[in-house]
Formats: structure tokens, C-alpha cells, sequence
């Protein structure tokens, strides 16, 4: 079997820093230079890492916010071992406790998650890395914390805190879940003795009775890569389909099919194999109208000038 060859870079000492695949290594040259950063390539590759995974839960968040990257990552000299965290409430994430009030000011039934980071540039998947990174998200998630931890991290404790509040708990629909996400550039072969620390972490997690559901994700080079893609609508899903109809001629279009499949073969293409909602699938007004944004007037041009097309530019889901 032919082996990957690797991206090397070296610091100024000629010591190595990373070695990535070639196609990880591109997406974060693009990256570094689409943000104009200037960081170390460890900062730089844990900020990717955070933008890379948050993006798969709220493609649209960090265009409408620049702060937002900055905000989540959290990583440096105590950081109890997380290098990014994000809250997730009814599918917006908030970095203050002004977001969550502007939230609960229209609605009081509320959907919330918490979201954790760590990211290695190492090949293999290390144990005792995973269990430094989920015990680190236990003390955040524990009534008290005891590990020391930096401005950064408290400034989300101040938020956890506000979320469990007499008057937020008012509010939720259930109780939090919680994803933690392992990022390696190794290749991920359920090792029984790594997922024997996640199940451990879960089961500690329950013992706190607040969360509703925790997930532990590890994630190799493979599926960082197609996560990437994911986000950039570079998707390919197969479909098995129970019939299809022969299409209508319309103007200027050659190609296209009308397939029949089940609702659950068509959330294939909604939704991640986590479940998780496609919302980059969409070009907006997915879950509510929005007035005249250019998304609606293209919708009523449509209308006005290209009715037999209407079909073909808009999803009809709802």
C-alpha cells in the first residue's frame, strides 16, 4: 500500500512543528490567509479546528460576527485542557450574557447546548491527552470548579453560571447537552481503551443530573477533512429512491430529476450523520421570515419573472 506523504514546516531552529496531510495543510494555508493571521502554526491549527467544527453546528454565525472565532477559542496556560467552547441556544450560538437575554426575551422555551474543543496535530490519539481534555470539561461543567483556569475560560463560566440561573432553568425545554469534540491528524480506530475514558466521562456527567445528553466525538484527519468539505457544500449523499417522475421541459434548464425517496433517506442531506442540521444547505429564512433581505426579493423576482422556475431554486422544506 502506498504510503501519504506529509506536509513538513520547521520553525526558524529547523525544529518540526506539524506535520499535516497535504489537503489539511491547504485548508489551513486558506484559512490563515482568508483571516490574516499571524499566529504560531499551534494557535493557527487549534483556531481552524474550533472554526472548522463550530461552523458544522451554525454555518452563517461567524460572517454576522467577527468576534465570534476570538470569543471560542480559549486555548493557552490554563485552559484545564479545552481549546475551544461554544454555547448553543436553539441553534444561535452566544458569547455573552447579553446574546442569551436578547434569546429569552422572545422566546422562554429553550434548546441549549454546550460545546467543547481540543485539537492535536499529532498522528495518533492519545489517552492521556483525551482524558486531560474531558476531565477538564467536567470541572466546567461541575457545580464548582476546582482546576486553575485563564480569563478566557472564566468568562464562559460566567455564562454557564447565568444559564443555570433560577430564571434561565425557567426557561429551557430540557436539560443541556453537551458535545466534546477530540481532533487528531491520526487515523481513528476505536481503541477500546480511549473510548472506555469516554464512557467513563459520560457516565460522571450523569451523575451531575443537569445534562440531558452528552456526546463524545473523536475526530481523525478523514473526518476533519469532511467536515471541511461539509461546510464549503462540497456534499455527495446517496439517496435510494422509490420512483421518479418524468421532468417538465423549462426554459434554459437541461438537467434535472424529479426523484421520490422517504422522509428518512431525504434527512440524509439535512442533516449529519450526528444529526446535526445542514443549515449551509440553505440560502436563509430556514426557520423563520426574515422581511426584505435579498433571499426574499429573489424570491419575489423569481415569482414575478421566472414562475416556472420556482420549483427548482427553492427548497420547499419546512
Amino acid at each position: 500500500m502506498r504510503r501519504i506523504r506529509y506536509c513538513t514546516n520547521t520553525n526558524r531552529q529547523g525544529g518540526i512543528i506539524m506535520k499535516l496531510q497535504p489537503i489539511i495543510q491547504a485548508k489551513l494555508d486558506k484559512f490563515k490567509t482568508s483571516y490574516q493571521l499571524a499566529d504560531s502554526d499551534d494557535i493557527l491549527f487549534e483556531k481552524f479546528v474550533n472554526l472548522t467544527i463550530l461552523k458544522m453546528h451554525n454555518q452563517a454565525a461567524f460572517s454576522a460576527n467577527a468576534d465570534l472565532l476570538d470569543d471560542v477559542c480559549i486555548g493557552g496556560a490554563n485552559d484545564t485542557g479545552i481549546d475551544g467552547v461554544c454555547v448553543k441556544i436553539d441553534g444561535r450560538f452566544v458569547s455573552s450574557i447579553d446574546d442569551i437575554k436578547s434569546i429569552l426575551e422572545y422566546n422562554k422555551n429553550v434548546e441549549i447546548e454546550f460545546i467543547f474543543i481540543q485539537s492535536k496535530h499529532k498522528e495518533k490519539f492519545e489517552q492521556t491527552a483525551i482524558l486531560k481534555f474531558l476531565n477538564g470539561v467536567k470541572d466546567f461543567l461541575d457545580e464548582k470548579q476546582y482546576a486553575p483556569s485563564n480569563e478566557d475560560v472564566k468568562r464562559w463560566l460566567d455564562i454557564k453560571k447565568f444559564l443555570f440561573s433560577d430564571d434561565v432553568i425557567a426557561c429551557w425545554k430540557s436539560q443541556p447537552t453537551v458535545r466534546t469534540y477530540y481532533v487528531s491528524m491520526g487515523t481513528w480506530c476505536d481503541d477500546a481503551n480511549i473510548t472506555s475514558v469516554g464512557e467513563r466521562f459520560k457516565q460522571d456527567i450523569a451523575l451531575f443530573n443537569s445534562y440531558e445528553k452528552v456526546y463524545v466525538y473523536y475526530i481523525d484527519a478523514s473526518s476533519l477533512k469532511n467536515i471541511s468539505d461539509e461546510n464549503d457544500n462540497s456534499l455527495s449523499v446517496n439517496l435510494k429512491c422509490i420512483g421518479s417522475l418524468p421532468p417538465a421541459e423549462i426554459k434554459d434548464v437541461s438537467n434535472f430529476l424529479i426523484a421520490v425517496a422517504t422522509a428518512d433517506e431525504f434527512m440524509k442531506i439535512l442533516t449529519t450523520k450526528d444529526g446535526l442540521f445542514r443549515s449551509n444547505l440553505f440560502d436563509d429564512n430556514v426557520r423563520d421570515y426574515q422581511g426584505d433581505t435579498y433571499v426574499n426579493l429573489d424570491i419575489s423576482e423569481t415569482l414575478k419573472n421566472e414562475p416556472q422556475n420556482f420549483s427548482l431554486y427553492n427548497s420547499s422544506v419546512a
